[in-house]
């Protein structure tokens, strides 16, 4: 547990805080702008060997390394946001995007789904007032700060970015709800009504918002805690996470588990007489599933902890959040 400070931490900086959503809401207009006007793949030779001619690499952007590697730099017009040092865009972040320039003869337009000649239409979404999501939000700034903050950042990034002319049309949609029904409906409200080309987030405790969305070619971005990575690979490439899957995250926590506290007495339990037992005992608690999104996780915890001497003296499948 970490002590109490005479005065608390400073906060992030807005960048650091705010950064990464905007970011994101701006990088995937570069993706969107130059997609191909066709995406059909052409394998060409035999042997195993095989051309992009004619798929859908040949028309993404020339990247600054990769001209940089080529000896071509001079061949492409990188833009006045370049910075030549790094090969990345002038923003004081570690999320600055490489340099692009587009290739030549590719043309723009509506290339895809939500993508016009000058508009890409995005959805933001803002989580249902049941979902646990929302419970955790209203702990940090407030949603009026966090709309403000990140509009703010749009429009730096949106003249900083390479959008190739268009500019981003953000449609806030709030939750119906956190339920499957709930969430496949918003999912079809975004995919059909509103014609987005991606959603921004999604709810936190249920799978189907995404699912949905992958269905109709949606792309969905930081699409709730629900997500397991079979999900994401199932639903490539239209599902993207922006932290670890819980598979990624289970691997180090188990890491630190095995490593510093396996095996180890529980000399900091709150309880007098638990810390005078000799080995720490381990638990596992989770929301309810159904069905359950998460089996798969567990398997890999239990074959994974279980080679290496960890085992869960209880783990109960079906706790409520309203318990």
């Amino acid at each position: 547990m970490t002590p109490r400070t005479a005065t608390p931490p400073p906060k992030p900086s807005v960048l650091a805080r705010f950064g990464p959503l905007a970011i994101v809401l701006v990088a995937i207009a570069l993706v969107a702008g130059i997609s191909s006007t066709g995406r059909d793949q052409v394998a060409t030779g035999s042997g195993g060997s095989s051309s992009t001619a004619g798929s859908a690499a040949s028309k993404l952007p020339i990247q600054f390394k990769q001209a940089q590697r080529d000896g071509k730099i001079a061949d492409f017009d990188f833009g006045p946001n370049c910075d030549p040092a790094t090969g990345r865009l002038k923003i004081p972040s570690i999320y600055a995007p490489p340099c692009v320039a587009a290739r030549a003869g590719v043309k723009g337009g509506a290339t895809g789904k939500g993508v016009t000649a000058d508009r890409i239409t995005v959805v933001v979404y803002e989580a249902a007032d049941d979902d646990l999501s929302a419970s955790l939000q209203a702990k940090t700034d407030s949603p009026e700060d966090t709309a403000d903050t990140a509009a703010k950042l749009l429009e730096m990034l949106q003249n900083t970015y390479e959008t190739w002319g268009r500019t981003i049309d953000v449609v806030r949609l709030k939750g119906s709800g956190s339920d499957e029904t709930s969430a496949r409906a918003d999912a079809v409200k975004v995919a059909e009504e509103i014609k987005a080309f991606a959603s921004l987030g999604g709810p936190g405790q249920e799978s189907a918002y995404a699912e949905e969305l992958a269905r109709r070619k949606v792309l969905c971005i930081g699409c709730g805690l629900a997500l397991p990575d079979s999900a994401l690979q199932d639903n490539a490439p239209y599902l993207w996470g922006n932290l670890q899957t819980p598979e990624q995250y289970l691997l180090n926590l188990g890491d630190f588990i095995i490593g510093r506290l396996l095996g180890q007495p529980p000399e900091f339990a709150g309880d007098p007489a638990i810390r005078k037992q000799d080995e720490r005992t381990f638990g596992v608690v989770h929301f309810e599933q159904d069905p359950p999104v998460f089996g798969g996780v567990e398997d890999l915890v239990s074959k994974e902890g279980g080679a290496r001497g960890y085992k869960a003296a209880v783990n109960p499948a079906a706790v409520s959040l309203a318990t």
